[in-house]
């Protein structure tokens, strides 16, 4: 059992690295996932972005072991690149600039559950009869 959060991280990845390999049933549940991701896109044009933010989180290793290929689209490629690009800053930011960092930790939940509240709202369709 683990005692702390690192060596639970620890243990997860030994479990990981001994249990991980490729299915047909993984790539499978995987894909319904997508499926319902992007059935959750407010807009047609971000269907890109489930398989592509799967891409981003699991790394090129685990993302083939269950189907999920790097899109080839420029644009998608960059918007990619410069959301790690403004993640990677708004980390130093918050490590090395005192006021963002305090502002951060009070604020950050709070502004992300309003940016996951507002971005998957869909629009209410009524049904006259």
């Amino acid at each position: 059992m683990a005692k702390d959060y690192e060596e639970g991280a620890l243990l997860g990845h030994a479990i990981l690295n001994q249990q991980k390999g490729a299915s047909q049933s993984g790539k499978e549940l995987t894909r319904a996932c997508l499926e319902f991701m992007r059935s959750l896109m407010p807009l047609k044009i971000l269907q890109f972005l489930p398989a592509n933010m799967m891409f981003f989180l699991l790394g090129p290793e685990l993302s083939e072991m269950v189907g999920i290929r790097k899109s080839r689209n420029v644009f998608v490629n960059a918007a990619f690149f410069m959301t790690r690009m403004v993640l990677l800053l708004v980390e130093w930011l918050k490590h090395n600039v005192g006021f963002i960092g305090r502002f951060a930790i009070k604020y950050n939940p709070k502004i992300l559950d309003l940016i996951i509240q507002n971005f998957f709202k869909k629009p209410e369709i009524i049904l006259h009869p």
